[in-house]
């Protein structure tokens, strides 16, 4: 996601204008409350989560992101099976 993602959903809970003034954007962040939370149980692999409250809508949001990634995963460490070649275009011969 990175910090675009982050930006671009901040302002989306704040209601701010695409893409925000950062000179003002501080102003509009503190408009909502922000918390650090951590889930009941512990994910496994890296976890991020973070909720904001608007009071003044009555509503609130709530983010749990889990990065599950092992190095034993050959998969997720960029490692793939071999592929047996195509015979003709379409691979039917």
């Amino acid at each position: 996601m990175g910090r675009f993602g982050a930006w671009w959903v901040a302002a989306a809970l704040t209601g701010v204008e695409w893409p925000p003034v950062p000179e003002t954007f501080p102003e509009e962040l503190a408009s909502l409350r922000w918390v650090l939370w951590e889930p009941a149980w512990a994910p496994p692999g890296w976890s991020g989560s973070i909720a904001a409250e608007s009071r003044e809508e009555g509503i609130s949001w709530a983010l749990l992101a889990v990065d599950r990634h092992r190095e034993e995963d050959e998969a997720a460490a960029g490692k793939r099976r071999a592929r047996r070649p195509r015979d003709g275009p379409r691979g039917n011969g």
